[in-house]
C-alpha cells in the first residue's frame, strides 16, 4: 500500500512510506500500543437490515451515537474501548470512530428521541444503555481509513486481536467525503455538500458528474419536512448551483432566507437530491420541468417555493 500524507496535517506519518498496513500497525503508529496490550477494545461494523434510511442515521453524528448506545444484550461487557466502522461493501468497513466506554446501565421500558424514532427505532428500549464518550486520537482517519472486515461480515462485533489483524484496503485522501452514488441515488447533508464544493480535488469525480449536467433538484428542510425544488442551468450546472449554497446556505432564495437568517445552525437540517436530470441540449425545457415537480410535490402550496 502507497500512500502520502502531505494532506495530513499533524500526523505520527511524516513521510511517503510504501508499506502493507494492517489496522493493529496503523494503531501503533498513532501510540496506542498499551491500550492495544490490554486487549479491552472491541471492532463494531454497523450495518442495520431494519431501517430503510439506516444512512440517514449514519450521517447524523448525534443519532449514530444514541444508536449505538443502546444494545439488547450486554455487547460492551468488559470492554472499555470501541473502534467503529459502518459497511461500505460486502466486506469492507469504514472507519467513523474511537470511543471510550464510560457507563452501563441496564434500562426497562427507556424513551428513546424522537430522532431515532422518526427512522424506524422502537420508542421504548429494555436492554443496555452505555455512555460512549468519542475520543479524537483517529480523528484525521475518520471516514477514510477502509479496512476489510473479513470472511465473516455477519459477526458485527469483534475483540481486537493482536495476532489477526485487520488489513487496511485504503485511506481516503484528506477532504474525501465519499463515493459518487449515481445522481437519482444522491442525497447529501449540508455538511457532506460543503465538504464536497470545498474539497474539489479529492471529490473530483462529484465535480465532473455534477458540472457536466443540467438538473431540477430538492432541498429538503428535515425538521419540518418542506420542500423547496429548484433548477440549476447555468455555468458549471447543477456544481454551479449547489456551490451557491455551499458557500451562503440559501442560494438567494427567500424562504431558505428567512430559515437561516436567525439560526445560522438551521443549514444542518437541509438534505440536497436530484429530481431530474437533463443535458445542456435540453436545456429550454429546464422551466417547464422545475414548474412540473412544483406541482407533482406541491411545494408551492405547502413547501418553501414562492413562486
Amino acid at each position: 500500500m502507497e500512500y502520502s500524507n502531505s494532506k495530513w496535517g499533524q500526523s505520527p506519518l511524516k513521510i511517503k512510506v510504501k508499506l502493507m498496513l494492517n489496522q493493529n500497525t496503523l494503531l501503533r503508529l498513532y501510540g496506542l500500543d498499551e491500550i492495544l496490550n490490554n486487549g479491552n477494545i472491541k471492532m463494531i461494523r454497523h450495518q442495520d437490515g431494519r431501517y430503510k434510511d439506516f444512512d440517514e442515521i449514519v450521517q447524523d453524528n448525534e443519532l449514530l451515537e444514541e444508536y449505538q448506545s443502546y444494545q439488547s444484550k450486554d455487547i460492551y461487557k468488559d470492554c472499555k474501548y470501541l473502534l467503529i466502522y459502518i459497511s461500505c461493501g460486502k466486506t469492507h468497513s469504514l472507519f467513523y470512530g474511537f470511543y471510550e466506554v464510560s457507563e452501563t446501565v441496564e434500562v426497562k421500558n427507556f424513551k428513546v428521541s424522537e430522532g431515532l424514532k422518526s427512522h424506524g427505532h422502537i420508542e421504548f428500549f429494555t436492554g443496555f444503555k452505555y455512555k460512549l464518550k468519542k475520543l479524537n486520537n483517529f480523528f484525521q482517519l475518520e471516514k477514510r481509513l477502509i479496512i476489510d472486515w473479513g470472511s465473516a461480515p455477519i459477526v458485527w462485533h469483534q475483540w481486537l486481536k493482536l495476532n489477526d489483524p485487520k488489513n487496511i484496503i485504503e485511506i481516503k485522501a484528506n477532504g474525501y467525503v465519499k463515493d459518487f452514488p449515481g445522481y437519482l441515488d444522491i442525497m447529501l447533508s449540508y455538511k457532506e455538500l460543503q465538504s464536497i464544493i470545498e474539497n474539489k480535488e479529492v471529490n473530483k469525480t462529484w465535480y465532473d458528474k455534477l458540472s457536466s449536467i443540467y438538473a431540477i433538484y430538492l432541498i429538503l428542510d428535515s425538521k419540518t419536512g418542506n420542500l423547496y425544488i429548484g433548477s440549476a442551468s447555468g455555468k458549471d450546472g447543477l456544481w454551479g448551483r449547489w456551490s451557491n449554497y455551499a458557500n451562503n446556505i440559501h442560494g438567494g432564495n427567500k424562504a431558505l432566507v428567512k430559515l437561516v437568517e436567525d439560526n445560522n445552525n438551521y443549514k444542518y437540517n437541509f438534505q440536497y437530491s436530484i429530481l431530474h436530470v437533463l443535458s445542456a441540449s435540453k436545456g429550454s425545457e429546464i422551466e417547464r420541468y422545475e414548474s412540473l415537480y412544483k406541482e407533482k410535490l406541491g411545494s408551492r402550496a405547502f413547501g418553501l417555493n414562492e413562486n
